[in-house]
């Protein structure tokens, strides 16, 4: 049986391999915006990991309104949804939501991870099974 100080040699040795190689993809710094190409430590890449999937996160007219919306709501909501970070912005852009889509209500979360999360918890119970497919990601 190996030693958890000798496992933590080896996790140590394996992730300085990796980094030596280029290889090790975590934490890197994106230098500028993120666009379909990036700068990582000087060097371009093709970005497939970005979020901005429409490609307009660096949009003028995009930045511009983040802009307004800074001035007239602050960088930051304050707080997690439930107790005290929900905004007038959260709330407007949910009935939009839920008209476009014709439901009686909508909701926005900050990841996919999220969604999933409190989606799955609050519509399942413990004895239930959940399937999901290899398309499902967050």
């Amino acid at each position: 049986m190996i030693e958890k100080s000798e496992k933590i040699k080896l996790f140590s040795q394996r992730l300085k391999n990796a980094k030596k190689a280029n290889r090790y993809f975590y934490m890197r710094e994106i230098q500028g915006p993120s666009r379909a190409k990036i700068i990582v430590e000087g060097k371009e890449y093709i970005n497939f990991a970005s979020y901005s999937y429409l490609g307009i996160s660096d949009h003028p007219d995009i930045m511009q309104a983040a802009k307004n919306a800074i001035d007239k709501y602050g960088s930051a909501a304050g707080g997690v949804r439930l107790l005290a970070g929900t905004t007038t912005l959260h709330t407007k852009l949910e009935e939009k939501i839920a008209e476009f889509k014709k439901a009686e209500a909508a909701i926005t979360y900050s990841s996919g991870y999220v969604a999933n999360l409190s989606s799955i918890s609050s519509l399942t119970s413990p004895k239930d099974i959940i399937v999901m497919d290899k398309l499902d990601h967050a």
